[in-house]
């Protein structure tokens, strides 16, 4: 049974002061506190991603990159 996601474009603030900026897919009427609280989850995957940090020059991309949720000090969307 496949379960319809609805996209949502979000800036992640981790705790090394780096962040990722990219789409996570929730479950349709989920919000995203309720996605990131849940305990049956340590990753997070993120598509078309740019990661900024004060350790790179030019921000990279990634087309797919899965994040510990025990690093995120933050996320907003949009």
């Amino acid at each position: 049974m496949k379960v319809e996601k609805e996209k949502r474009l979000v800036t992640i603030h981790c705790n090394d002061s780096s962040s990722v900026r990219g789409t996570i897919y929730i479950n349709q009427g989920e919000r995203i506190q309720d996605f990131i609280n849940d305990d049956k989850r340590d990753f997070i995957v993120v598509t078309g991603v740019t990661v900024s940090s004060g350790f790179f020059k030019i921000p990279m991309r990634r087309d797919t990159l899965i994040v510990n949720k025990a690093f995120i000090k933050c996320i907003e969307e949009g």
